[in-house]
């Protein structure tokens, strides 16, 4: 899932807490970020995914609570699309 668009919950945000990491937003709002890499829990190996948000802050989330974001229309804004300028 390394470099895949992902998105989550705050509340399922492990690092920072949800509340330093986006204390502005309820615990119910879904997030989209691109997961950068992965870490440990000591002895399991890939437990947490390192998921970049767009204002470049990182967070880490279990990866039960990941859900990879696929198909051309996920972001229908990063298309290139030269009728809409």
């Amino acid at each position: 899932m390394l470099h895949t668009w992902v998105s989550f919950r705050v509340a399922d945000i492990y690092l920072p807490t949800p509340g330093e990491a986006l204390e502005e937003l309820g615990e119910e709002t879904i997030l989209v970020g691109k997961m950068t890499d992965s870490s440990d829990s000591g002895t399991e190996a890939g437990v947490f995914g390192i998921v970049e948000l767009a204002n470049a802050q990182s967070v880490i989330v279990s990866m039960e609570k990941l859900h990879p974001i696929q198909g051309e229309f996920a972001f229908p804004w990063r298309r290139d699309d030269s009728t809409n300028d």
